[in-house]
């Protein structure tokens, strides 16, 4: 059977009800493969800040999105709010992707994570 889309979306909205499902970066690797790049894969569960991008970019998403966090910027401070949430959010995601020793988005790939 054939789909026509134009992305997917991983995430397990509701899933941290329902016991023993799989965890939505631990599918993600697989989703990615699967997709093979014909369309973008965006992740979108439990980003909360730039080690969480981090990994999803590394494991092959396209990109994230962000769910409560620009919530909680524009429930305290409107626009401002959410401006400042999201200039935390690169400030963070810059802070450690220098750490990890990479400079450049593009660059982030599976090899950069350690699974013990």
């Amino acid at each position: 059977m054939e789909y026509e889309l134009d992305g997917i979306i991983v995430s397990n909205h509701g899933g941290r009800q329902l016991d023993g499902c799989i965890s939505s970066i631990a599918a993600l690797p697989a989703v990615v493969n699967e997709v093979g790049g014909r369309i973008p894969v965006l992740f979108d569960s439990g980003i909360r800040k730039g080690t969480d991008v981090v990994k999803a970019l590394a494991l092959g998403a396209d990109a994230v999105l962000l769910g409560r966090p620009y919530v909680y910027g524009l429930a305290i401070n409107g626009k401002e709010g959410v401006q400042e949430v999201l200039d935390n959010f690169i400030y963070d995601l810059d802070a450690t992707m220098a750490t990890a020793g990479v400079d450049a988005v593009s660059a982030l790939t599976r090899d950069i994570l350690v699974r013990k």
